[in-house]
This record gives structure tokens, C-alpha cells and sequence, in this order.
């Protein structure tokens, strides 16, 4: 026999069933095959950002170019990102390649730039006009890590 107050606990919350319902119709509709695959899927990343930011270890340096992100679908992006590094010495160099993306939730997301041997890693938090975090660079071990911000809106 239940106690007093046991049964409310078996009652489902009607609120969180229709909220799972809405993300499953969501999901089909972006041909997904689950809702964890689509949960933050209205929120459309494609375009083209400035990209800047700094390099904090081993050696300090700043940069700035262009992050276009042309492909989305449900949480999945992909793109390319262009971008120039300077040293504190004054030396630059660029650095170039593609971009693949997974939005975790609607406020954030985890962003890899493959960058000839090396993949920077981003972390960041999602708001209506940018996204900004920090990123560590691998290349078997962690070789650099670091902080930046991209705007919509461009080139730098």
C-alpha cells in the first residue's frame, strides 16, 4: 500500500511529456533518429564571423580572420576558418582549414578547426550575435591553448 503523497510521484509531469513530444516531432522533421540528436536544433549557426582571440600557452600571440560556417544540420555545422596569428615578436602566419561543430545545448557548443597536423578545440558559450570561449590545440598532446570570440557580421 502507497503512502500519502506516493502516488503524485507516478503521475507524469505533463509539461516534461510534451515537451519530449515537441523534440521528437522537431527530430523528424530534421531527420534525426533521436532527440538528443536534435534538442538545440533552432538555433541556425551558419554564417560568417570575425574570428579573434589569443594564444596564452606556450607562447603568447593574438589573432584575427574568419570563421564561415556553411553547413547546419539539426546540431551538426561544418565550415572553414581563415585566420592570422601574430607572436609577441611580431611574427605571423597563417593558419587555414575546415571546421566541424556540435551544438550541446542552446547556449553552447564544442567547435574542432582542423589545421594541417594539429585540431584546435573549441569550447564556448552561445549568445544572439557571437560565440566566445577558450580552445586548446592537439596534436597527440595538448600543444597550445588559448581564449576567442567570433561576431557575426564578416570578415576582420
Amino acid at each position: 500500500m502507497m503512502a500519502r503523497g506516493q502516488f503524485r510521484s507516478l503521475v507524469p509531469d505533463v509539461a516534461a511529456v510534451m515537451s519530449a513530444l515537441l523534440s521528437l516531432l522537431a527530430c523528424s522533421a530534421c531527420g534525426a533518429t533521436s532527440t538528443d540528436a536534435c534538442t538545440a536544433s533552432s538555433q541556425s549557426l551558419t554564417g560568417v564571423y570575425t574570428y579573434d582571440g589569443a594564444r596564452d600557452t606556450p607562447t603568447q600571440a593574438t589573432f584575427s580572420g574568419t570563421l564561415s560556417l556553411t553547413g547546419q544540420s539539426c546540431n551538426n555545422f561544418t565550415g572553414t576558418i581563415d585566420f592570422v596569428e601574430v607572436d609577441a615578436q611580431g611574427q605571423s602566419r597563417r593558419l587555414s582549414g575546415p571546421v566541424s561543430g556540435t551544438l550541446l545545448s542552446a547556449t553552447s557548443l564544442q567547435l574542432d578547426a582542423g589545421l594541417g597536423a594539429v585540431v584546435r578545440q573549441h569550447i564556448a558559450k552561445i549568445t544572439p550575435d557571437s560565440v566566445y570561449g577558450t580552445w586548446v590545440e592537439m596534436s597527440g598532446s595538448i600543444t597550445g591553448s588559448g581564449r576567442f570570440r567570433t561576431r557575426r557580421g564578416g570578415t576582420s
